[in-house]
């Protein structure tokens, strides 16, 4: 029951994180739109994980194995990536322009 009542305030801190990192596009000096990209995957995935978070409350494993099961897959994955994406998300802006091209020759050593 507590979960379930503190669905409408993760949903609003990931709101909340989906505008930070919006607002963080314009100190970043390159791959743009990769970044608007994470943003909203990981903000996807957040909603899921919420979602699934709900699922994983509201239905047993004894009343619908099948379900909570899927609710937990679900789970899993989603906040797996929710955290990933935050992270890359979070360490982005801190990279110059010039440690991303060292890291773009250190990929791909024969690009010129």
């Amino acid at each position: 029951m507590g979960v379930a009542l503190h669905i409408t305030p993760r949903l609003l801190f990931a709101t909340v994180y989906y505008n930070y990192y919006g607002d963080m596009k314009h100190v970043v000096e390159t791959k743009r739109k990769g970044f608007v990209l994470c943003n909203r995957v990981g903000y996807v995935s957040h909603i899921c994980e919420i979602f699934c978070l709900l699922g994983l409350t509201c239905v047993s494993s004894t009343e619908d194995f099948g379900i909570h099961r899927n609710c937990f897959t679900g789970f899993g994955i989603c906040s797996f990536l929710n955290m990933f994406l935050s992270c890359v998300l979070s360490h982005w802006p801190r990279l110059s322009k010039s440690q991303m091209v060292r890291i773009k020759d250190i990929n791909n050593p024969d690009m010129p």
